[in-house]
């Protein structure tokens, strides 16, 4: 009995890549170090942000917009 639940609990967990179709693949593996259930094992923001996944084209805009975007409205 308990050998066939052997293949419920560990396969098919993860469904990140069907949810996620629409991503590249850095996208994916950047998720699977950011959701592990273990926090020693889990990737922390500073190897987030350095991570290839924000440095890959297409970025989501240039670097001045997203500094212009990322002031306080009283800097503007």
């Amino acid at each position: 009995m308990i050998r066939s639940l052997i293949p419920v609990l560990f396969e098919g967990y993860n469904k990140l890549p069907l949810k996620f179709t629409d991503q590249p693949a850095s996208c994916i593996a950047l998720l699977h170090k950011i959701f592990v259930y273990n926090p020693e094992k889990r990737f922390s923001a500073e190897q987030c942000l350095a991570h290839p996944y924000f440095s890959e084209k297409p970025t989501a805009c240039n670097l001045e917009t997203l500094l212009v975007l990322l002031k306080k409205p009283d800097e503007i």
